[in-house]
């Protein structure tokens, strides 16, 4: 889930948690927010790239993925491509990363 009404889409949150983990992608964009993730326990919660884009370089970076981590089990950043960005993502919190720095031919470049 990424969009939705919070309201209307909060029953079938709750319903289908008891058959899977459910988690939040995108979070930073569309109606994602803080009050949505205070409101359901989300398994994990995968930050949007271009919002980690956008928070990167300010110090609020590591207040807001710490907010976030404490409401969920598991976190991952998208949009990782330097490892400029993996170590700063990794000194914040214990969270996953996931971008174009994994890929072979462009990991082998950045080493």
């Amino acid at each position: 889930f990424h969009e939705f009404n919070t309201k209307c889409c909060m029953i079938d949150l709750k319903c289908l948690s008891k058959l899977c983990p459910v988690w939040l992608d995108d979070f930073g964009r569309g109606l994602t927010s803080v009050t949505i993730i205070q409101m359901f326990n989300f398994e994990c919660i995968k930050i949007d790239k271009d919002y980690f884009w956008e928070i990167q370089y300010e110090s609020k970076l590591f207040k807001i993925l710490n907010e976030v981590k404490s409401y969920c089990n598991f976190v991952i950043v998208e949009g990782v491509e330097t490892i400029e960005q993996k170590n700063k993502v990794h000194s914040v919190v214990d969270c996953a990363c996931q971008g174009r720095l994994w890929m072979s031919d462009y990991y082998y470049v950045e080493i």
